[in-house]
């Protein structure tokens, strides 16, 4: 009864446990050692089965016999198993599952042959079948609670420690129980009513095996719950980096359609993703967007065959997961090619799929454009400071040529002789009025600012500007609603722009349109960098374009592809606006028309330096005081000495500053005026009015230059001269140095 007893217990244990654990494998974790654990107890019920059927039969037949021996040593390797599967984190590998389980059966078939001579209710074969079975039990569940202890202690189980303390008390009764068979005499299942310690034995064995049943359920049962739990807390956890994850997803999703650079993804050299603003540079819409997948890149962006994109970025990137370098794209609704700059990166490959590739390429339309226009504005710059030093250069011949030519006529000569030189002056004005022009183009022209309204001054032009294109040409004008307030100078602003409508005019061939427009320019039509505000004023026309070719050297000076005109329309407008701080553009395209575009500062105050060389009145011009003129140009510095002793005056010339210095110093001349050019070698300016003043206290001095006062304004600054501009007529000359002597008389600053 008391074997009958313990063994229906074992049955129920583990038919409980097997039923918890085969629950937790099934709906909350498919841990390898969870099956292996229900394994176990299946396997030991099983073996209980057979002992209840052992007791029922002591005559121990042989199928008895071979089930008991098989079912006994079958529950230590599945018992080993589950601590293994417990300590790998998976299930064992097929090699310990195939050793243990035939260490089992060599186990049991040594057994079953080694009882089969006894008798199966006697001490011998009951010691032959029990020491050996405890020994193995006992071993498989010390490595088992070792395996227990161990994965509490990692996880902090405290079910786990309960179980590993279980199944360590198991082993060691196992083992024990193994003890007091191999060193018992008399007992046996046959007539174990007459052993009492056999009985106690039983006894202790049911109660022991209670306890560990017991503690054993209680332990996986707290077990399986701290690991539900802890499941669930992973599952939350789980749930919300998920949920966090989409939402960075979300709004990696977002960025990347917000960006204002073109992002496509590409996969064996086809179209995965593009966001909005690639769509926008390639001229496609949104509906056409997933049309466009799984196409061939180069189709998609309409690359070239030469382009770098296509022969050097596959390999890049094979090489070094990278590549960067310049692209054109082509939108397919203008078909303009557009310049990109491309950075392409390796992706990672998603299962079953080829390696991706991501392109991020950013429009250099913008910065191709200032590029050319910061290329332009050096190439103008340096074509402007060759047009200011030939005029300078050219002023000085025209002041020798229009001096002289004034003083023959002054001299009386014959009318057809007089008639001859005045020729001559007017060719001399005409070329004069070159040199302004070249003045203008190398921005070393004297401003008159003042503030004006655009659209007034337009307005005031109609009619100028409705005669300049008199024909089959509509003249239209597009002024802005509001005033548009501009400080420069009005009168060169009026010549820019007819020079910019002329030059449409004759653009056209035929029927044609042209359009004047003004405008508040916004940010992205000012110049790169200025936060100033601009005001607009466009010239569009109708005509045949501009090859690229002659635009690029649209506004050089004396560059035309007419058979008439001099060339210098529009350079003279450049200089202008470059003047005036302001930009000139143009757009054009062959057979599209001209846009040329001036953006002029608006509400920027310019400061400007004006001449003081006035007119003389009605007051005498003639004078007998001592003037020395000093110029490198020995024609210019005789041309002023002809020029004054025409009116009476003594004059002396010099070619460079230390001869005139030493001559003063030694007492050879003592000039009560000195006349000198500006810009001459060697000695500065600034200096020689030092030492000049240094010798004579006082001296008035006058300078000349072929250049206007502004552009040498930080020259003669603290010189204390009045100033000349090139070319000038004798009278001019004269009346400046009658002036100039009268008011140092004045202060009768000078010893004469």
């Amino acid at each position: 009864m008391l074997a009958h007893a313990s063994l229906a217990m074992q049955t129920a244990f583990s038919c409980l446990l097997v039923c918890l654990l085969e629950f937790y494998y099934r709906r909350v974790a498919r841990e390898a050692w969870l099956r292996w654990f229900a394994y176990s107890w299946v396997a030991q019920a099983v073996y209980v089965a057979a002992l209840w059927t052992a007791f029922d039969d002591l005559s121990g037949g042989l199928a008895i016999r071979a089930a008991v021996s098989l079912l006994g040593f079958i529950v230590p390797p599945t018992i080993a198993l589950t601590g293994i599967a417990l300590l790998r984190g998976r299930t064992p590998s097929r090699t310990w599952i195939a050793a243990l389980y035939l260490g089992g059966l060599a186990a049991a078939a040594i057994t079953f042959a080694a009882g089969l001579p006894h008798p199966f209710d006697g001490l011998v074969a009951s010691q032959i079948h029990h020491i050996p079975r405890y020994i193995c039990y006992g071993l498989a569940s010390l490595l088992t609670a070792w395996a227990f202890a161990r994965h509490g202690r990692q996880r902090h189980l405290a079910g786990s420690m309960v179980t590993a303390g279980a199944w360590a008390f198991f082993a060691l009764m196992n083992l024990v129980r193994a003890w007091q068979w191999s060193v018992t005499s008399t007992w046996a299942p046959g007539g174990a009513e007459d052993h009492p310690d056999l009985i106690q034995f039983a006894l202790i064995t049911f109660v022991t095996n209670s306890v560990v049943w017991i503690a054993m359920s209680i332990g996986v049962g707290l077990l399986l719950t701290e690991t539900a739990e802890r499941s669930e807390r992973r599952a939350r956890q789980a749930l919300r980096e998920l949920q966090e994850a989409q939402t960075e997803r979300s709004r990696l999703a977002q960025l990347v359609e917000q960006s204002r650079d073109a992002i496509l993804v590409v996969s064996a050299g086809q179209l995965r993703y593009l966001n909005g603003a690639a769509a926008n540079l390639l001229g496609y819409s949104a509906e056409q967007i997933p049309s466009l997948f799984m196409k061939p890149l180069d189709e998609v962006c309409g690359i070239a065959a030469e382009d770098s994109m296509r022969t050097q970025m596959d390999g890049s990137i094979a090489a070094t997961g990278m590549w960067e370098g310049q692209s054109e794209w082509r939108n397919r609704l203008t078909g303009e090619r557009i310049p990109v700059l491309v950075g392409a990166f390796a992706m990672g490959a998603r299962e079953g799929d080829a390696a991706s590739t991501g392109l991020i390429g950013h429009d250099r339309r913008a910065q191709v454009r200032m590029e050319e226009e910061l290329r332009q504005a050096q190439r103008q710059e340096a074509l402007g400071r060759l047009a200011g030093g030939i005029a300078h250069d050219f002023n000085n011949l025209l002041t020798v040529m229009m001096g002289y030519a004034s003083l023959a006529i002054e001299e009386g000569v014959s009318e057809p002789l007089r008639h001859s030189i005045g020729e001559i002056l007017t060719a001399a004005r005409r070329a004069a009025a070159i040199t302004d022009q070249l003045r203008a183009f190398g921005r070393r022209q004297a401003l008159r600012a003042a503030a004006f309204d655009l659209n007034a001054l337009v307005n005031s032009m109609r009619g100028t500007l409705d005669k300049l294109v008199e024909g089959d040409v509509e003249l239209r004008y597009d002024l802005c609603e509001a005033s548009l307030s501009v400080r420069a100078d009005a009168a060169q602003i009026e010549q820019v722009l007819m020079n910019l409508v002329l030059n449409a005019r004759q653009a056209i061939d035929g029927w044609g349109r042209i359009v004047v427009r003004t405008s508040r320019a916004d940010s992205k039509d000012a110049p790169a960098g200025d936060a100033r505000g601009f005001v607009m004023i466009e010239v569009e026309d109708s005509g045949a374009g501009i090859e690229p070719d002659v635009l690029e050297h649209i506004f050089d000076p004396y560059f035309t592809t007419r058979s008439t005109g001099t060339g210098l329309g529009l350079s003279m407008a450049y200089g202008i606006v470059r003047q005036s701080e302001g930009q000139i553009r143009v757009a054009s395209q062959p057979g599209g028309g001209s846009v040329f575009t001036v953006l002029l500062p608006a509400g920027s105050a310019v400061e400007t330096a004006s001449g003081v060389a006035n007119q003389a009145g009605s007051a005498a011009l003639d004078g007998r005081e001592m003037v020395m003129a000093v110029d490198d140009r020995p024609e210019v510095a005789a041309f002023v000495a002809a020029c004054l002793a025409h009116y009476g005056y003594r004059v002396t010339t010099y070619s460079d500053s230390e001869s005139a210095l030493a001559a003063v110093r030694e007492g050879a001349v003592a000039p009560q005026l000195v006349i000198r050019d500006v810009m001459m070698p060697g000695m500065p300016l600034r200096e020689f009015a030092d030492r000049m003043r240094e010798l004579r206290p006082g001296v008035p001095m006058v300078l000349m230059s072929g250049l206007p006062e502004a552009s040498v304004a930080p020259l003669i600054e603290g010189s204390g001269g009045y100033f000349i501009s090139k070319p000038f007529v004798p009278e001019q000359l004269a009346a400046l140095v009658r002036r100039v002597l009268d008011a140092a008389a004045i202060l009768g600053s000078v010893t004469k």
